[in-house]
């Protein structure tokens, strides 16, 4: 877990997390939970690959009061997964203040390879509670038009093969230079068609170690 102020980060496992203040429990992207975790105010989901959008997951968080947030292709499969009080579909560049927290999304889109095409509209947000901007990438390469967003807390991909590689990531966090805190996700868990491991602590830890600021590899919480 890490904290900052009074704000709770816990990493659930590949790109998902879990984050608590007292205004209560937001999830990003939950994927494979094996414990049982605290019910979901607000679900965050960037886009609609099964790592992301996870039903046994999404099930086991969610209560009718939740309201998710989510990509332009997500509120169709959520209907048959989950039922809650409001799902909230958003493009790239958009805002919305919901309570305490205001969600500003951002593009995120795979430059040379297939697996996350720009015109599939799928997101990054920042997340911004009490103050803090807490920058969660998406499944994404490092893109131009991110190198504008401002942030205390990055939560960015390391694995490489469908998002940045560590090195890319690092110079990408280098180039926006979060405040507080740059935590490597998306790494694991999944094993890709041609038996390979989709991000392995060591790419975690050269993503830390490149880094020019605070970085912090998590514990699984999942």
């Amino acid at each position: 877990m890490f904290k900052h102020r009074d704000i709770e980060i816990y990493w659930l496992k590949h790109a998902g997390f879990k984050i608590k203040n007292k205004d209560g429990v937001l999830y990003i992207d939950p994927f494979q939970l094996t414990r049982e975790q605290e019910k979901a105010d607000v679900i965050i989901l960037s886009h609609t690959h099964a790592d992301h959008l996870d039903p046994v997951s999404l099930q086991a968080i969610s209560k009718k009061e939740t309201t998710i947030f989510c990509s332009q292709d997500a509120p169709e499969k959520l209907a048959e997964m989950v039922q809650v009080d409001a799902v909230m579909a958003m493009h790239p560049d958009e805002e919305k203040i919901f309570g305490h927290l205001k969600i500003h999304t951002y593009p995120a889109y795979n430059l040379d390879k297939p697996f996350h095409p720009k015109e599939s509209g799928w997101l990054g947000f920042v997340i911004e509670m009490e103050g803090t901007r807490i920058y969660f990438s998406g499944d994404t390469d490092s893109l131009e038009e991110l190198e504008k967003v401002q942030c205390d807390i990055a939560l960015l991909p390391v694995s490489g093969i469908y998002v940045m590689t560590a090195d890319q990531a690092a110079a990408f966090a280098n180039k926006i230079k979060p405040k507080v805190v740059s935590i490597p996700m998306h790494w694991g868990t999944l094993i890709d068609d041609q038996n390979r491991k989709v991000g392995t602590l060591e790419d975690a830890q050269k993503f830390c170690d490149l880094c020019e600021g605070p970085s912090q590899i998590l514990p699984t919480n999942a």
